[in-house]
């Protein structure tokens, strides 16, 4: 009987991508004992209301501002949950300043509009969920496609090699996720390191890119299958969350 698809999000696939070995011990080891991404839910309402600032053209007021209001609204919050809006409030500061409105120049940007569909690779099911959609014509009047996403690390900045893993990622998605929309255009796609206040854009060279990701899922899908004892799932199954 094969075992449950794990299902990661795209992070955590840059992080076993760029760990050592000792580090990729620890990320199989979080995925079995369900503490992923300490500070997951820490930025929950921070990607939706970037997609829809981007999708207003980056209108204020709006959604960053209503954002805003809500998070400054008094309740009852113990510390944790202060502690939470705080850091919230400090993600809609940095991408306000952020340089954002150049993205524009690049096409229509919209938020999508269905539930965004797992990626499978190498028998891993990866979460990559755009905040964004990206829409031109090419010269020849066909439609090109790529996809937004926000990287939210207060105290890591995203480096330039995982930066490329990420780009290469969202690249590949739009190429076989939004196929139905338009043909898939690197340039289309960004990483918007929120805190850092950087965009990165998906890189020229992405077959290697493309290959390590693969490569990277494989092996955690062997390794948690021979964690579960059964045989490499099966793409379709059920699916095991992690974050």
């Amino acid at each position: 009987m094969a075992s449950e698809p794990l299902s990661i999000s795209c992070l955590q696939l840059i992080d076993y991508c760029s760990a050592e070995a000792a580090g990729r011990a620890r990320l199989m080891e979080q995925f079995r004992e369900d503490s992923f991404e300490a500070y997951k839910n820490w930025y929950r309402p921070i990607p939706k209301a970037l997609g829809a600032y981007l999708a207003s053209g980056c209108v204020e007021p709006g959604a960053l501002s209503d954002l805003e209001q809500e998070l400054s609204t008094p309740d009852n919050s113990n510390t944790e949950q202060e502690n939470r809006i705080l850091k919230q409030l400090d993600a809609i500061d940095h991408i306000r300043a952020c340089d954002l409105k150049d993205l524009l120049t690049y096409g229509d940007i919209t938020t999508p509009m269905w539930p965004w569909q797992t990626m499978p690779i190498g028998g891993v099911r990866v979460r990559v969920n755009p905040s964004n959609l990206v829409s031109a014509p090419s010269v020849d009047g066909r439609l090109r496609v790529g996809a937004i996403k926000p990287y939210l690390r207060a105290t890591e900045p995203l480096s330039e090699r995982k930066a490329k893993l990420y780009g290469a990622l969202l690249h590949w998605y739009a190429e076989s996720h939004l196929s139905h929309l338009g043909e898939a255009d690197r340039t289309l796609c960004w990483v918007i390191d929120v805190f850092a206040e950087r965009r990165h854009q998906s890189p020229n060279a992405y077959k290697r890119l493309r290959q390590k990701l693969a490569a990277n899922c494989s092996e955690i899908a062997e390794r948690w299958s021979a964690h579960s004892g059964q045989g490499v799932a099966v793409p379709g199954s059920s699916t095991r969350k992690t974050a």
